[in-house]
């Protein structure tokens, strides 16, 4: 049994050594009140993921108060609205205790540095999604700081330089609004880096259906950017679904920088991650709220995005996961074991420590019957040996004489049967006479027909 209890302690603590603990969450000191600002409306994929971002760091907050506010800028922009939204953030704020102010994208970023010297004179801002960043931004704030939404067009296109070299057609898909029109300069500018023999052109401004036509009949030898098309020629707010539509319907590969058109028909691209700015822009908040000064820390730029790409949609253009660029991440791919095991290491841990301790019980419980069956074995072995020692055996062929029946012994010399039965076996004897013996001997006596005399 002290055997058993060893196995079974040393199997536990080795996969108990395999399995993360986290001792410690990320915290804050003491309560606190946090407003988070989004420049567009629920339902947005982009700012959506934006807040799951952060509310995947507040989640392990347990005294904190969130307040959110949607600009709703996407389907709202006019001087007038803009106007009455700055004398409701007054009305509301104007007394306001926040500890930290979050701001998601850019029309948030402007809006409430209008308030930075009156009512959020103190507090101090994180800012997420800002397009086109420059230090001059913030130049004059204190405590200000945040992550950017760096767009690099030219990575994204060198991607599909590399992947589709026979291609010669760029093809930019934009809207005409603020930040359409900033990333659609931006598209220009990188591309002045291609090849001479590749020729761009732009679908701007188009209404869905036209944009919907001209996607399904795209050339052969076209490549296709969603730069920025998030409200159509008709003034329609593009959904994701509409999005999601138009890409599915594309006879040419689909690039992009929207983490929210992923695994919708987008083939992939370099990547900005809303659900990073996000977490980055709460992780950030936590360090401040815990008495790090807000302009201390370097706001995060360039390295933020990542080369991303969808399977399914490379197995439709016969790309290979070895032809991507390096360390691109790819969504959909199939699960391989090792995948299985990051996703649910504590499970596969924990079963495999179960089916280790049983297989440690079975293992026991069978080297405790095998030891049973030896020291029986022994035994038996033992009994045996005794019993052959006991046993003498008289074997082979035996000299005797025919007259005298005396038997001639190993060594030459002639002695009676009885003395050499006696010698090579346990067996004794006892002396009498046969009936025919006893009659030739003593004719006289009557010893009757069976008994011996």
């Amino acid at each position: 049994m002290r055997r058993i209890k060893l196995s079974i302690i040393i199997v536990t603590a080795f996969f108990v050594s395999f399995i993360p603990f986290y001792s410690q969450a990320l915290s804050h000191k003491g309560s606190c009140k946090i407003l988070v600002v989004n420049s567009y409306h629920k339902g947005y994929l982009w700012s959506d993921r934006i807040m799951e971002g952060i509310d995947s760091v507040f989640a392990s907050i347990n005294d904190s108060v969130a307040y959110y506010e949607y600009l709703d800028t996407k389907r709202n922009s006019s001087p007038e609205y803009m106007e009455y939204l700055k004398k409701v953030f007054l009305l509301k704020y104007s007394k306001n205790d926040f500890n930290i102010i979050i701001l998601s994208d850019d029309n948030a970023f402007n809006f409430i540095l209008q308030f930075r010297n009156t009512i959020f004179k103190n507090v101090p801002i994180v800012f997420c999604g800002i397009n086109n960043y420059d230090p001059s931004m913030i130049k004059g704030y204190a405590d200000i700081t945040g992550i950017a939404e760096y767009y690099n067009p030219s990575k994204t296109q060198q991607a599909a330089q590399l992947l589709f070299p026979e291609k010669d057609l760029y093809i930019s898909i934009c809207d005409n609004t603020e930040s359409g029109l900033i990333n659609q300069k931006l598209f220009v500018d990188s591309a002045k880096n291609l090849p001479k023999n590749i020729r761009l052109e732009f679908w701007q401004n188009l209404s869905s259906s036209e944009l919907e036509e001209k996607m399904k009949n795209a050339p052969f030898n076209s490549v296709l950017f969603y730069t920025d098309f998030n409200r159509d020629g008709d003034g329609k707010v593009i959904s994701t679904r509409d999005a999601e539509l138009f890409i599915s319907k594309s006879k040419a590969p689909v690039f992009g920088r929207q983490e929210w058109l992923l695994g919708k028909g987008l083939f992939g691209g370099m990547i900005v991650s809303g659900y990073y700015q996000g977490q980055t822009a709460a992780q950030m908040a936590i360090s401040i709220l815990n008495g790090k000064n807000a302009g201390s820390i370097p706001v995060v730029a360039e390295n933020a995005n990542r080369y991303m790409f969808d399977y399914r949609v490379m197995n439709k253009y016969n790309i290979k996961i070895s032809d991507l660029p390096k360390d691109s991440i790819v969504i959909n791919k199939p699960s391989s074991f090792f995948d299985f095991y990051r996703k649910n290491r504590i499970y596969v841990l924990g079963t495999g420590l179960v089916f280790m301790m049983i297989i440690v019980v079975i293992l026991s419980v069978a080297l405790y019957k095998i030891s049973s069956l030896s020291r029986e074995r022994k035994n038996l072995v033992a009994d045996l040996s005794d019993s052959i020692k006991r046993i003498k055996r008289i074997d082979g062929l035996l000299p005797i004489c025919a007259v005298c029946k005396k038997i001639r012994n190993d060594k030459g010399y002639w002695e009676q049967i009885e003395d050499y039965i006696k010698d090579h076996s346990s067996a004794d004897f006892s002396h009498s006479l046969c009936r025919d013996c006893a009659n030739k001997l003593y004719p006289d006596m009557d010893f009757g027909k069976d008994d011996d005399a």
